[in-house]
This record gives C-alpha cells, structure tokens and sequence, in this order.
C-alpha cells in the first residue's frame, strides 16, 4: 500500500533509497489527514502514484483536509511525486518541517503574550474598583 513504483520495479537508486521512505511517509500523512484507507491496488492505485491526489476525505468524520494548511498539502503531493528526483530528501524535509513548527510556535507564543497582556489589563482595572 505505501510502496512507491520504483520500488516495486526495481527501478531505484541506491543513494535516493531515503525517497522510497519519504513516499511511504507521504502517503501515510495522507491517509491520515484524509481518512481514506490507501489503496493495495487498481484504480485509486495507479492515480495516487501518478500524483492524483483526492484531498476530499470519505466523509465518515475522520477527514481532517479543512484543517492542514495549502503549503503542508503540498509538501505531501511533493512527497508523494511520482518521481522520486522530485522528492525532497530526508535533511530536507526534515530543515522544512523545523522551519513550518518554528513559525507555528513563534504564532502560538504570540498568542499566549498578547493573552498574558489582556489579563494584566483586566487585573489592573478589578484592582481599581
């Protein structure tokens, strides 16, 4: 299920084994985030290997696509590029998903100190009355 095709066609290289193991990831944030079993075989198969991707979810309440960003879609259609010269590395991705949590605690922490500031505010002015 999680097997790229240039891993079943023997058709790897060696050096690049690391992007078999990132197609693997790939598919299994998507099944995931869509909650939709991947396909063994047929149809669906042969679409999600040639970059089809179905970001619409089965419906069943385990869909989770409303919630992840454009840019973490696309850094599974990237991980799930039919060709593997097209995914990123293991040290890439690695250095993008840093970069994508450092932005979303920095967001957080901002969060938190403007909430942290309204409390004081509101502290002040109950110590006032």
């Amino acid at each position: 299920r999680y097997l790229c095709r240039e891993l079943i066609e023997e058709t790897y290289i060696i050096k690049e084994l690391d992007k078999v193991d990132i197609f693997a990831l790939g598919c299994t944030m998507y099944e995931i985030i869509t909650g939709q079993d991947m396909p063994g075989n047929g149809f669906r198969w042969q679409q999600i290997r040639n970059g089809t991707l179905n970001w619409n979810g089965t419906g069943n309440g385990n869909c989770l696509t409303h919630k992840i960003s454009v840019s973490m879609k696309q850094l599974i259609i990237t991980m799930m590029h039919s060709n593997a010269k097209e995914r990123p590395s293991s040290k890439k991705l690695t250095l993008f998903l840093r970069k994508f949590i450092d932005v979303g605690l920095r967001e957080k922490e901002n969060e938190i100190e403007n909430l942290k500031q309204q409390i004081n505010i509101l502290m002040q002015r109950m110590n006032k009355k």
